[in-house]
């Protein structure tokens, strides 16, 4: 499922269309800032403040869940079993 809808090409599709999502931009903003840093650079307490909120994250848009809601739940069943 993740291979189908959370691919790069979906990701930029999704905020051509909708242009006020900045999560691409913010994604690569994150991965360029974990990709300088060097081993030890953080304290654990400095690396689990930069990843706090790294949960709040919506992966899936909400448009997108609402229309795929059952799809979703469906696989989400076959997974679980």
């Amino acid at each position: 499922m993740i291979s189908t809808y959370f691919t790069l090409d979906k990701l930029k599709e999704y905020e051509e269309r909708y242009p006020d999502s900045s999560y691409i931009r913010e994604f690569e903003d994150a991965y360029r800032g974990l990709e300088s840093l060097r081993t030890g650079q953080l304290t654990l307490d400095e690396a689990t403040k930069s990843f706090r909120n790294i949960t709040s994250i919506s992966v899936i848009p909400t448009k997108i869940y609402l229309e795929k809601s059952e799809e979703f739940a469906k696989k989400s069943e076959m997974i679980w079993k």
